[in-house]
Formats: structure tokens, sequence, C-alpha cells
């Protein structure tokens, strides 16, 4: 690191109707750092990134850029200022190929009367890119068929042509295995060494530590500490992201099974997965391991609806049900919790209400169809204070909730339409460890009470800290179980890479 920040944030505050976003906040970023920022869902973190990137105007304090106040009124001149962001939710243009989503927004034209775009060189000169990274991606494919590590490389390529001297990653690892995010980390220690900055979102706090030079560590929109990473450990970090100890991240519990309450018998879906056979019982949470396109997730989803399998039986306590949509799946008391939120998952510029009542609107009809909007209210005011959901109210768009909250919305939808099964999908990607810690306990108590869960999670201390049984799969198919109380990491691997 240079002794002069290339960046710096003197007292930089923020607020919107209700919430103190950020009080008085300053930092200062380096070259060649990867400084990471924490907290917990709510602290800050996305309305700090927003004001550096441009997308927020804040309501006071001083930007710097390179020793000169910088004053971004919208993201184009963050950019133009060689600032840029990666999202979370990657923003890939899937219909164009990997060369034109490199240089989306700075396409190179034929010269003449006709100045149509020059593929070829566009082409070329992404190869370039992609082989400096050392990588290789076919740059004439179009991005749809990419995997999602794919997809990141390229968003790395797009702000590396654009020549940015910073890089803000939010939660860059959540949709990759432990080889893609090796990969991922090699190409962020090239990026530092050739000079760039990388601010660095994340609530891995092993990533944290193995990646990054500063951490700085908000709480509710203040500035806790920034330290050096060889100055402090995790335990630290997590005291201070919350204000206190935990002494437990997943409070593993004894379960006691009890009946059968689902059973999947050879379920197929040809090309994508085959002969999935395993039984998920009363009191259990029944974890799903293995690496980032083993088809984890067209499993769920074949069992809640979403997808018909061309072969195979499903079993409700016993009954074999067919499962045509997912409306059907909620009459059998099925609750699905998908992997990607905004996308799936919720009704982004509906309230936070719409989105938490919506399986049980059907239940809660008088006789002339109208829906009873006293226990829409009552309800979901029970969920936001027994789940803690962070929000100003029920009318709140749950569009502007921070993405904790929004998983904790989710959760609790399911949870009010009384479902009996869950399946949950990389349920705690993007949530910080305290919402994590309370995310856990409502599992736990879910099966205490009779309830059964089928869950699948990339993180290997989580599918081991809270799952009474594992199962492994790769490449479509179930490679072996483990018992809860006896995995290892090495196991998980071993059966999801090897044959």
């Amino acid at each position: 690191m240079t002794n002069e920040p290339i960046l710096s944030l003197s007292n930089i505050s923020k607020a919107f109707p209700g919430v103190k976003a950020l009080n008085h906040v300053s930092i200062d970023f380096y070259k060649r750092e990867v400084h990471a920022i924490v907290g917990e869902n709510g602290a800050g973190k996305s309305t700090l990134m927003k004001i550096i990137s441009g997308v927020y105007i804040p309501d006071s304090g001083v930007i710097t850029l390179d020793n000169e106040e910088a004053a971004f009124k919208r993201p184009r001149e963050a950019l133009e200022k060689g600032i840029s962001i990666i999202h979370q939710e990657l923003n890939i243009a899937k219909d164009l190929t990997v060369a034109e989503n490199i240089y989306l927004g700075e396409e190179i034209r034929m010269k003449g009367f006709m100045p149509f775009l020059d593929r070829k060189l566009m082409e070329r000169l992404s190869e370039n890119i992609l082989e400096k990274m050392g990588v290789r991606i076919d740059v004439r494919r179009v991005s749809d068929e990419l995997t999602a590590s794919e997809q990141q490389i390229i968003e790395i390529a797009k702000v590396i042509n654009r020549k940015s001297k910073i890089i803000i990653m939010d939660e860059p690892t959540s949709s990759l295995s432990e080889a893609e995010i090796k990969v991922l980390f090699k190409i962020i220690q090239q990026l530092k060494q050739e000079g760039i900055t990388i601010i660095y979102i994340s609530h891995r706090m092993k990533e944290i530590f193995e990646i990054c030079d500063r951490v700085t560590i908000l709480r509710d929109g203040c500035l806790i500490r920034t330290s050096n990473i060889r100055d402090t450990n995790e335990k630290e970090v997590v005291a201070n992201m919350i204000g206190r100890t935990i002494t437990s991240y997943y409070d593993k519990t004894l379960h006691l099974r009890k009946k059968e309450m689902l059973r999947v018998e050879d379920l197929t879906i040809y090309g994508v997965f085959e002969n999935i056979s395993f039984t998920l019982y009363e009191g259990e949470i029944l974890g799903i391991s293995g690496l980032v396109g083993s088809k984890r997730t067209d499993v769920l989803e074949c069992i809640f609806g979403v997808k018909k399998p061309d072969k195979g039986k499903i079993f409700i306590r016993g009954k074999e049900v067919t499962l045509n949509n997912p409306r059907e799946a909620n009459d059998y008391k099925i609750g699905l919790v998908t992997e990607d939120r905004r996308r799936t998952g919720l009704m982004l510029d509906q309230s936070v209400l719409a989105n938490l009542v919506l399986p049980s609107l059907s239940h809660h009809k008088n006789k002339a169809g109208i829906v009873d909007s006293k226990w829409e209210t009552e309800i979901t005011k029970e969920y936001i204070n027994k789940i803690s959901i962070k929000t100003p109210g029920v009318s709140s768009i749950i569009r502007n909730l921070s993405g904790g909250n929004q998983q904790k919305v989710i959760l609790s939808r399911w949870l009010a339409a009384n479902s009996e099964i869950l399946l949950l999908d990389e349920p705690t990607r993007g949530i910080d460890v305290n919402a994590k810690a309370e995310f856990y306990k409502i599992m736990n108590a879910f099966v205490s009470n009779g309830g059964g869960i089928l869950m699948v999670s990339s993180e290997m201390p989580e599918i081991l800290g809270v799952a009474d049984r594992i199962l492994v799969m790769r490449e479509g198919r179930i490679r072996g179980e483990l018992d809860g109380s006896s995995a290892t990491e090495l196991k998980i691997i071993e059966l999801a890479s090897f044959d």
C-alpha cells in the first residue's frame, strides 16, 4: 500500500425515511489493497457502496479521489473516474456473447459511413483480457450458457476493460464452488499487483482473512473500526459487527427423527438428474451438498412442482402425489425458499405485507372472495417481531430492505402458511453472521415442532453445522449419504469430486 489513499470518505452520512443508513462514516482506501467491508444486513454496506459508485448522493460528507474532491451524481460519472461495481446479482446480458458483454457500453465500431460493430476486434481484445486473467472461455459463446463462476469472470473482465482503478465486489463468491473461489482469488491477487484497489463485501469470515489486507466494520450505519487483517481475528470481527460474542453460529441440536414426511423414489429429469431417492422425516434437517452444477436446485424445484419429472414418484406422509405446480405443493404444506430471492422469490415492487401473505391468501377469504385485511396486517406484524425483520412497517416496499431481511420475509411467508415441509435452497446466501444464527434457531424450532427441512447449501461449515444427515450429489446423482454427527469436509469433497 502507498502512503496516500486513492479514495477517501470523510464523514459520509445518508438518511432515508425512518432510517439513518450512514452516520458520519470515514474510510481510506489504498492502491494495491483488498479492503473488506463487513457488517450485519442493514449495517449500511450497500448504501456506502452505492454512494461510492454514484447511485446515491450523500446527505453530507466529502469523497476524495486521487486527492481531488469528487461529487458523483450518477453511476456513469463514477465509471468515468475508474470506479466499477460487480453486484451480487450479476448483470450479465445473457442473450449477448462473452465479447459483447465485455464491451457492453464500450463497443468498438468500424470506421465509415455505416459504423457497424467490429465484432472480430472485440473478440480478439476480449481473448487478450481473459488470457491475461489466466482463464479460457470462448468469447463467441452466448452468455446464457455460462456457469455462475464464468459469469463472475466476465463481469471482472468488463471492469478491467473499462480501465477501472477501484473495483467493488459484492458477495463475489456466493454462487461459486471451492475450486471456482480459488480461481477468483488468483485473479484478485493479480489485479492487486497491477495497482487496482478491491473493495470486498462478504459475510464469509474465512474468505476475508484469506484474501483481504484490511477490514472495516459497520454497525447500524456507524463506523466501528478499521483494522489490518493481521492485527485481528474472526471472533473479534464478528463481535464488533453484532456488538456481542456468538459462541456458536449453528447451535447444533440433536433432533429426534419421527415419522416419514417426504419420500422420493427414482426421481428423474433426463439430461438433468437421475434416480434421486431419499426419505425426509419429521423432526430432521436433511442437507444436500455438492459442487455448484450438481443439479441440487433442480431436485428441489421438481419436488415443488416448478419442473416436471420424466419418471419417479413423490410421497407425502406415505401417500403418492403428483405435484404439477407450486400451488399444489403449497396445498400439501410444502414451502420453497429459492436461491435467487430477487428473481424468483419476491415481488420487488410490492410491500412486505403483500410478499409475506401471498401463499396464505386463499385460506383467508370470506364467501365473497375478499381477503381479511385485518389478518394480513396482524400476521405480518407478528412475523416482523418474531423473526426480527428490520423494516419501517408492513407497507414498506420490499425492494428497499436489505438482502437478509428480504430472505426473512420469504421464510416468514411459509411459516405463516403453516408449512410442514420446508425446501431451503442456499437459504443464508448473502446473510450476515447474526442473521444466520437467528435463521438456524428458527430452523431448529421448526423441526422440533414436527416439521421437516430439506436444505441445499454450498457452505461446508453450514451443512456440517445444522444437518442431521447429508446427501452428497455429483453430476445429477446422489453419490452417498453421511450421518451429520460423523460427516467431515473431506468426506463430502471426496463424494462430490471423485468416483
